[in-house]
């Protein structure tokens, strides 16, 4: 039987999130200063990731991003410690609507925000059926995986984390309304991963 490695589930789903963070962009807005492909001058400094070999981390290595650094960033940094894999791995071998949504709320809103989100929704979903909720901590360890697994309406689950999304948007608008700029685009954004119909 063919195996799919973590790599190649990863290689099938990055492209949805290129797409959605788009090119070079250098918005005073954004705390997160210029971003290329979605990946900030602030967190290339935050991370000490020296893209050209300089010994600084600057606008030059926003520059200096290719297409497969970028790749390799978000396998590093989001998917694999977003245990992304094994979201897909919990859900279904054949189906990557979860794990694509979820790895777009950890590209978007950090790994314990895009976690929480997931677990929010499934305790949605667990209630539904009669299990107990699990802790919404932002760590997806052993007892967030197992219960994943016993989900099996994705699309409700699905939904659901659009909804939280869109909720958590709201929120940080509210503490923050220096952002409201960025509201309409961050629930476009969301919407994007609904599943509409039956």
């Amino acid at each position: 039987m063919f195996r799919i490695s973590d790599r190649q589930v990863f290689d099938t789903i990055i492209p949805t999130i290129l797409k959605i963070e788009g090119g070079l962009v250098d918005d005073v807005r954004d705390s997160g200063k210029i971003t290329k492909a979605g990946v900030s001058l602030k967190f290339l400094e935050m991370n000490g990731i020296d893209i050209d070999g300089n010994g600084v981390v600057d606008l030059n290595d926003i520059i200096a991003l290719n297409n497969d650094k970028i790749k390799d960033i978000y396998y590093e940094y989001f998917w694999k410690r977003g245990k992304v894999g094994e979201i897909y791995k919990a859900t279904s071998k054949s189906n990557t609507t979860i794990a694509t949504q979820v790895f777009d709320m950890i590209v978007n809103l950090g790994i314990v925000g895009g976690s929480k989100l997931l677990q929010e929704a499934m305790n949605k979903e667990l209630k539904k059926i009669n299990l107990p909720p699990i802790v919404v901590d932002g760590l997806v360890g052993s007892i967030t995986l197992n219960m994943l697994k016993k989900i099996k309406n994705y699309r409700s689950l699905n939904n659901n984390m659009v909804d939280s999304r869109i909720l958590k948007y709201a929120r940080i608008v509210r503490a923050l309304p220096v952002k409201a700029c960025f509201l309409v685009g961050w629930i476009n954004r969301a919407i994007k991963f609904r599943i509409f119909g039956r």
